[in-house]
C-alpha cells in the first residue's frame, strides 16, 4: 500500500513538473517585446496627386526605408521613394485633302529623400512612442515629347513631319516631423499610428501638409514582416512593403 502511494505521489510530481515547464516555456514564447527601430524595408507604393498633369493621376513606383537604433532611445531613420505617371494624347484634323496629326506625351517622376534623427520613448513592455525630425529633399523630373505629321489624304504623301522633346527637373527641400505610437502584439501583429508634418519651400514660399499615418504589420517570423501603410493629408499615399528587422 505504501509503495503504491509513493508511486502515485512520484508520478504526480513528474506530471506537475511537466505542466510547470510547459507553462514557463509558453510564457517565454509570448513574452512582451517592444517594436524594433532597426530595420530595412522595400516595397511598392502609389499616391494621388492633383495639378501636376492635366488630369488627376495615380503615381506609382517603389519605396525603400531603413532605421538603426544606436542606443536604447536614439535612432536614425532614412527613406526614399520614386513614383511616376505619364499621359499622352493624339489629335487628328483634316483640311480638304490634308490630314494633320498632333501627338504629345509627358512623363513626370516624383522622388523624395528624408534623412533624420529620432528619439524613442518607452511606453510599456510592448509599446513605444517614436518621434523623429528629418531633412527632406524633393525632386520632380519632367520629360515631354511632341510630334506633328501632315499627309496628303489622296496620295498618302508626307508633306511635313517634325518631332521635339525636352526634359528638366525641379529640386526643393524642407523638413518633416513625425511622431508614431507603435505597439507589438503577442500574435506577431504590429500597429503604428501617428502624425507627420511636412514643410517644403517652393519658389521662396513654404508649403506645409499634415498627414495621418496608419501602418499594420504582420511578422511571419522574428525578423520578416509584411507591412501595409496609408498616409492621408492633402494627398493620399499607400504602400505595401516587406521589412527585415535586425534583432
Amino acid at each position: 500500500m505504501t509503495s503504491t502511494v509513493v508511486n502515485i505521489f512520484s508520478k504526480s510530481l513528474v506530471a506537475s513538473a511537466l505542466v510547470a515547464s510547459t507553462l514557463i516555456a509558453s510564457t517565454q514564447h509570448v513574452q512582451a517585446q517592444q517594436p524594433s527601430l532597426s530595420f530595412v524595408e522595400i516595397g511598392y507604393g502609389q499616391t494621388e496627386l492633383e495639378g501636376i498633369l492635366s488630369d488627376d493621376e495615380t503615381f506609382t513606383g517603389f519605396n525603400v526605408a531603413a532605421s538603426y537604433e544606436v542606443s536604447n532611445n536614439l535612432y536614425f531613420p532614412i527613406s526614399y521613394y520614386r513614383y511616376s505617371a505619364d499621359e499622352s494624347d493624339r489629335e487628328v484634323q483634316t483640311f480638304d485633302d490634308i490630314r494633320e496629326t498632333f501627338g504629345f506625351e509627358t512623363e513626370v517622376a516624383l522622388s523624395e529623400l528624408t534623412i533624420g534623427i529620432g528619439y524613442k520613448f518607452d511606453i510599456s513592455d510592448s509599446s513605444i512612442l517614436a518621434t523623429d525630425f528629418s531633412y527632406l529633399d524633393l525632386t520632380v523630373d519632367i520629360d515631354a515629347s511632341s510630334t506633328f505629321l501632315a499627309e496628303d489624304t489622296d496620295t498618302g504623301q508626307v508633306l511635313n513631319r517634325f518631332s521635339d522633346s525636352s526634359s528638366g527637373d525641379i529640386g526643393e527641400n524642407g523638413f518633416a516631423l513625425r511622431s508614431t505610437f507603435q505597439t507589438l502584439f503577442d500574435n506577431g501583429v504590429q500597429l503604428n499610428v501617428g502624425l507627420q508634418h511636412k514643410v517644403i519651400r517652393i519658389d521662396g514660399e513654404s508649403l506645409d501638409d499634415t498627414l495621418a499615418v496608419g501602418e499594420l504589420m504582420y511578422f511571419v517570423n522574428d525578423q520578416f514582416a509584411v507591412k501595409v501603410g496609408a498616409y492621408a493629408g492633402d494627398d493620399t499615399q499607400f504602400a505595401i512593403t516587406g521589412r527585415y528587422v535586425f534583432n
